[in-house]
């Protein structure tokens, strides 16, 4: 866990110094978004996914998962182009034998690039994910880092279209009929799309 933590450190330094030497703060294109400090975003989007779960006991192959979510986020900008965020998850996943139910939380920060009409943009976030399925009574809890890129579609100053690809590297433990083994999950984020709100009070 330690070098996730470092990786999304130093990230997130990177973007903030970049920043913090710009002379001015980047101009919002012509029917841009309207970016500041203090700027709040509220947004959700839907995605695809395609996940691989590694579990670490001899003989057991490789589980692959066809996932949907759905996620809900919130965020606040502490410059004109980063904004400090968290997220709601909830998947629906099945293997083609079983399904199960997916619930957690991710915290991090999105670095926004106006590029033209349209923004660019870059996340890193730590999250904690908890997993129950039913068919074979089993919980899984994973945490780690994932990393997000995408564009943004601006109708007007407040409200834009949002897309973009992500990936995720989770590990953890899974438990159940009183035994318990070690996990790791990577998945690979497709594509999804939303809509997001930005909002100066």
């Amino acid at each position: 866990m330690k070098k996730f933590i470092t990786l999304f450190t130093v990230l997130f330094s990177m973007a903030f110094a970049g920043s913090a030497m710009a002379q001015d703060p980047v101009a919002a294109p012509a029917g841009g978004l309207d970016l500041k400090v203090g700027t709040i975003f509220a947004g959700g989007t839907v995605g695809f996914s395609k996940q691989t779960m590694s579990i670490d006991v001899n003989g057991m192959d490789d589980i692959e998962m066809t996932t949907i979510e759905f996620a809900p986020s919130v965020g606040y900008f502490v410059t004109p182009e980063i904004a400090a965020m968290g997220t709601l998850i909830y998947r629906s996943e099945d293997d083609g034998d079983n399904s199960q139910s997916t619930i957690g939380f991710y915290a991090g920060a999105r670095y926004h690039m106006p590029m033209g009409k349209f923004y660019l943009w870059g996340s890193g976030e730590l999250g904690l994910l908890m997993v129950s399925e039913d068919a074979t009574d089993t919980d899984t809890t994973a945490y780690g880092l994932r990393l997000g890129v995408g564009i943004l579609f601006p109708f007007n100053p407040h409200v834009a279209l949002e897309a973009g690809l992500k990936f995720s590297y989770m590990m953890g433990s899974m438990d159940g009929g009183g035994d318990s083994v070690d996990i790791s999950v990577t998945d690979f984020g497709l594509g999804y799309f939303g809509f997001v709100g930005y909002f100066n009070l």
